[in-house]
């Protein structure tokens, strides 16, 4: 194991979701909308056999609003899109021009995303201070929480992902790069 963590370092998660039986899967069974809700990239497979797949698509967007949804075309695919796709890395642009809340409409699913954006440095206290009180008051819906801060004060931005618990926080790339 030691070998494998020193030789490779995990990327990003990839789903792939079959456009013929993905609705009727994620119905059925939470696990593949959970496989889908921790996906960084999505591969959406046998549309030429299943026709538009516009509908599943917007579901796949209601789960996971982060993860772009690509087609694979009787299993081809730009082999680029597997790779680098920095799902665990720092060094996505966390400032943008105003804060912005992506609420992901009607809830179709047993699993939901938000994605939350501003463009000014947060105050860790206050960061921590909501997390633990949403951790307190819903982990037992919360399957996944990622995020990139730029925190007060620190030249670097901090990474801050888990699941229900425990929270797992660490620095990354300085913000201005």
């Amino acid at each position: 194991m030691r070998f494998l963590c020193q030789r490779y370092l995990l990327d990003g998660v990839i789903a792939l979701v079959d456009a013929v039986h993905a609705d009727e899967q994620m119905n059925q069974f939470t696990i593949a909308q959970s496989q889908v809700g921790y996906a960084d990239r999505i591969l959406l497979t046998k549309t030429d056999v299943a026709g538009e797949a516009e509908k599943l698509r917007e579901r796949l967007a209601r789960i996971n609003a982060r993860a772009p949804v690509y087609t694979v075309t009787h299993g081809d695919i730009d082999l680029g899109l597997l790779f680098n796709t920095n799902g665990f890395m720092l060094e996505e642009n966390v400032v943008s021009t105003k804060p912005r809340f992506h609420f992901i409409a009607d809830k179709q699913n047993d699993i939901s995303s938000i994605v939350v954006e501003l463009d000014y440095p947060v105050d860790i206290s206050e960061v921590s201070r909501v997390m633990e009180n949403l951790l307190l008051e819903s982990a037992d819906k919360l399957l996944r929480y990622k995020g990139m801060l730029w925190i007060d004060g620190e030249p670097n931005r901090l990474l801050f992902q888990g699941r229900p618990a425990p929270l797992q926080r660490r620095l990354g790339s300085p913000v201005g790069r």
